[in-house]
Parts: structure tokens; C-alpha cells; sequence
């Protein structure tokens, strides 16, 4: 296993890194499709820690949460500030920062992403998303009440009550 900085190392970039830069690439065009796009057909998606008390999700569920989310956040970035490639299970870890704006305000955060990919390397087939929830949770718990007081509701404000 080898910890590269982004765009960095040497030699050609393997395809589970090319697959992983292109989920990545997808959050940054805040376009659904292009977030789905490298995703397995059977593809599940975790929010952690545990206590959070997210559920697993599969294709349709996360679409349908992430779609939910994505009116609500303007200038949305992510930034790798390393990745971690392990070749022999197929997996990619990356410590992320996201970057963007609500009504409510400026929104930063930090994760820790693992992908596990197919054989081939070019579709994830699960991925677990470690959020900074000291952030996370007062700053959802906010917006989903400006949802509530402001704008009626969309079901989204459900998701993070206080």
C-alpha cells in the first residue's frame, strides 16, 4: 500500500485511481449523474461514525438524500489532500475537504473516503464516508431549520432535526 499525494507519484495512474479522481470530479460538478456515474449498479454508501445513525444506503436511496441536499449548496468543492491506494483489495482511501455555501452561510468540512472498487477497478461497489460530524451535525441541524422556517419543507429538513 502507498500513500501519493494527488497528481503526485510516478508512472501511468491506475484505473482504481482514475475511477476514484472521477467520483471526485463528479461532487465538484454538483451534477447528479456525474456523481453516479462511477458507482456499481449494486453500489452501497455509508455515513459514519456509526453513531450518527445514518442508514446504509444503495443507488436509489443515495441518489434520492443527495439529490435532496444539492439545492441547497452553492459552490461546492472538494479538495484531496491525500490518497491512499491499497492494489491488492482494491481500495482507495482519501482525506477530503469540502468547501462551499448555504443561505446560512459558509460550509467546510473534512472526511475520510474509502472506496472498494470492482475487479477491474472502474466501478465502486461500496463506500464508506467518514464526516467531521462536530461540524456536520449543528451545521445540517441549521440549515434543515431555515428549510422548515423559510421555506417550507422538502422532506430534507427531516433528516437533521435538533
Amino acid at each position: 500500500m502507498g500513500s501519493v499525494a494527488p497528481g503526485g507519484g510516478s508512472g501511468e495512474m491506475s484505473q482504481r485511481r482514475k475511477t476514484v479522481i472521477a467520483a471526485i470530479e463528479g461532487y465538484n460538478s454538483w451534477k447528479i449523474d456525474k456523481i453516479m456515474a462511477p458507482r456499481h449498479p449494486d453500489a452501497i454508501h455509508e455515513i459514519l461514525p456509526k453513531t450518527l445513525e445514518r442508514p446504509v444506503m444503495n443507488n436509489t436511496h443515495y441518489r434520492s438524500y443527495f439529490s435532496a441536499i444539492m439545492p441547497y449548496f452553492h459552490n461546492f468543492h472538494v479538495t484531496i489532500n491525500d490518497l491512499i491506494e491499497d492494489p491488492i483489495q482494491n481500495k482507495i482511501a482519501i482525506w477530503a475537504k469540502s468547501t462551499g455555501s448555504t443561505e446560512i452561510g459558509e460550509y467546510s468540512n473534512e472526511y475520510m473516503l474509502v472506496f472498494y472498487l470492482d475487479q477491474e477497478g472502474k466501478q465502486i461497489v461500496r463506500s464508506l464516508e467518514f464526516v467531521d460530524s462536530a461540524v456536520t451535525m449543528p451545521y445540517m441541524v441549521e440549515l434543515g431549520k431555515y428549510i422548515r422556517e423559510k421555506k417550507g419543507s422538502d422532506g430534507f429538513e427531516k433528516r437533521y432535526n435538533e
